[in-house]
């Protein structure tokens, strides 16, 4: 849920299931201490509290979604009554008259913008992301504003909500379930109020499990913090639920926007305190043991409060690999609307240590502000582009990658990309993407570096401009901080007038998106869950899957080969009978000659299940016979792999006998 403040003087692990072939499991330990800013350990500490299961609860069992729920929360605001922020605003309604300094004009030639239309030529230099897969999430609806959260475990169960529902997917698409919040969460059971809101969710891939967050209630009596924790690697088995007080510290607040991250032996949820007034107050973290959570047992936890350098929107920075790091964790927070620093946190230990500290080092970096409001096609109904809080990091290898969007090239919103060096707390790259024309927004970020020193990252986004709808992009920065053009993962269809907070010209369009690296996956897959206009002028939820090389088995692109006189043809397949009921199904095959293949059955989620042949390919070899008698009815995928590369993959239908 948005919110706008005034601001201050202005204003345990896991067996991992059977999954496609995986990566190394990471577990990182984080570098020393650094004496750098050691005057700024300043933050309150919590005794130990503990918070009991609601019982596990089955989501099988739950009650489903209804076509009422969700057209009432396409409608429902849940945004709350928060005061407006005036600099917020005014900075937006400066930047659009062209009031503001271009803030990209003062960085180095490393942090020039970098566009067709602008920037140094040489910094469209990284390879285009490629499209694998897509689909539409419309088992959850059309929230407002949609808050998208997406998680994906390594054998391809996707969690994926927006306000106020829950879905379950597998990779094809199919929908496995789908809820409201309230029913999911099984809050009738827990007592609370039914206003769940804010919902994030990740794949904790050193646990193997998912965590799930919402908020509950907007007072300081009805504010709670639903924790979800799955008890296996498969979402549709049971979960246990803990409910956690918001108003914290007593002092007649609310909770609000929680951020979620996890360590090797925690999970951390980070927010913000709202009085009565609806003025913020503070920022709070959260530190919990996450073990007794996916078991279900009686759940430890304490909270940090009164944090140095009075932060806003604090976000807590997971691992970027398989695997995770720690002990503690890092946290970084921005500003909301203008600012100098990125304010860096070292939560120095677990929770059990007894004497782990929170160590606040503020780090000056170049100027930043909020752009104005986004448009778009064929109406003057504006998009609210948010402000310049931090919306998602990931840790890898001492370096701590962020994004966030503020005003870039000419008036617009531009994507801001940093890398922070967590043993001199420096920022050590920057790089600002935008082409002049569109308004990028609502940011995510996942590393896809192939070794662990690699820094490269794809990056997700939303965007729209005046000639046209809003859709959801992405582009990658390499190692070497080049940056690719970007590519469209959503085509929007309409434009968006979904507003009920008062304000006729402005539809909320956030409050952020979600980026998610599988486990596993090889080569390299990440997913993303994000919003585009659809012709209904509300929105449709895409849940896509991108990469830089190689193909996926669930839905590889056509690949061309070119004209070269070397060039080998391409591979192809077909399937006879399709669907096949018994017996025998055939597979043909043309263009194989002369290679080194592997061809495997994969189930629906991509997990190879035998391999049919394996070798140097035999002129003779033109079809092969597949025995399904065994096999459960449903879709499974023939995978022609060259190497480590599949060079095609053809879909196999089996019903019912």
């Amino acid at each position: 849920m948005k919110f706008h403040q005034l601001m201050p003087s202005l204003l345990y692990f896991a067996c991992l299931c059977f999954s496609l072939p995986a990566q190394s499991i990471l577990h990182e330990t984080k570098p020393p201490v650094s004496q750098k800013e050691l005057q700024y350990r300043a933050a309150e500490k919590s005794p130990p509290l503990t918070a009991y299961s609601t019982g596990p609860v089955f989501p099988m069992q739950r009650p489903t979604i209804t076509a009422k729920d969700l057209a009432e929360f396409a409608t429902r605001s849940c945004e709350g009554d928060e005061e407006e922020n005036p600099v917020v605003e005014y900075l937006k309604e400066q930047a659009a008259q062209g009031l503001l300094p271009d803030f990209a004009d003062a960085v180095g030639v490393d942090m020039l913008p970098a566009g067709k239309e602008n920037g140094p030529q040489d910094a469209i230099s990284a390879t285009l992301p490629s499209l694998y897969s897509s689909f539409n999430a419309t088992a959850i609806g059309s929230g407002n504003p949609p808050d998208n959260a997406m998680a994906i475990s390594n054998t391809g169960y996707i969690v994926t909500a927006v306000n106020s529902s829950i879905a379950i997917y597998n990779s094809s698409g199919t929908s496995l379930g789908s809820w409201t919040l309230y029913s999911f969460m099984n809050g009738a059971g827990a007592g609370v109020v039914n206003d769940f809101f804010d919902p994030t969710v990740l794949y904790d891939s050193g646990s193997n499990r998912f965590f799930l967050v919402c908020v509950v209630g907007r007072t300081p009596a009805d504010s709670r913090l639903a924790l979800g924790f799955s008890s296996s690697s498969n979402p549709t088995n049971s979960w246990n639920f803990y409910y956690l007080p918001g108003n914290i510290l007593n002092n007649n607040c609310w909770f609000d926007f929680p951020r979620i991250g996890y360590s090797t032996s925690e999970v951390y949820i980070a927010g913000n305190l709202f009085n009565t007034t609806n003025s913020f107050n503070q920022a709070v973290i959260f530190q919990i043991p996450k073990a007794a959570g996916y078991a279900g047992n009686s759940l430890n936890y304490q909270y940090w409060y009164g944090i140095s350098g009075a932060p806003f929107t604090l976000c807590p920075v997971s691992f970027g690999g398989t695997g995770s790091y720690g002990p503690g964790a890092y946290f970084v927070a921005h500003p909301s609307g203008t600012g100098t620093m990125t304010k860096f946190y070292n939560l120095t230990d677990n929770m059990s240590a007894s004497n782990e500290q929170l160590l606040y080092y503020p780090i000056t970096v170049t100027s930043y502000a909020i752009g104005p409001n986004a448009a778009q096609k064929n109406t003057t109904e504006k998009l609210d582009v948010g402000d310049s809080r931090i919306q998602n990091a990931v840790y890898m290898s001492n370096c701590v990658h962020y994004v966030y969007c503020a005003k870039a090239n000419g008036t617009q919103n531009g994507i801001h990309y940093d890398r922070l060096n967590v043993t001199n707390n420096t920022i050590v790259n920057k790089r600002i993407y935008s082409t002049g024309g569109e308004a990028f927004t609502y940011p995510a970020v996942a590393w896809v570096g192939g070794t662990s020193t690699d820094k490269s990252v794809l990056i997700s986004f939303q965007f729209s401009k005046s000639t046209v709808f809003p859709g959801v992009g992405a582009l990658n920065v390499d190692n070497a901080n080049n940056v690719s053009s970007w590519l469209t993962c959503a085509t929007g269809t309409g434009f968006v007038n979904q507003n009920n907070t008062g304000n006729q010209t402005v539809s909320r369009w956030g409050d952020y998106t979600a980026l998610c690296r599988r486990a596993g996956s090889n080569p390299l897959r990440v997913w993303g869950g994000a919003s585009f206009g659809n012709t209904s002028n509300q929105y449709t939820c895409k849940i896509f899957q991108i990469g830089i090389n190689g193909l996926l088995p669930d839905d590889p692109p056509v690949e061309e080969r070119g004209n070269g006189d070397n060039t080998q043809p391409m591979v192809t397949a077909s399937v006879y009978p399709n669907p096949v009921a018994d017996g025998q199904v055939n597979i043909a095959f043309d263009n194989l000659e002369n290679r080194e293949m592997e061809i495997r059955l994969l189930s629906p989620l991509g997990v190879p299940l035998r391999t049919l042949y394996s070798g140097q390919v035999q002129p003779s070899l033109e079809n092969l016979s597949l025995d399904v008698s065994d096999l459960q009815p449903g879709s499974y995928f023939v995978q022609i792999l060259n190497g480590k590369k599949t060079v095609s993959c053809e879909k196999i239908f089996v019903v019912s006998r």
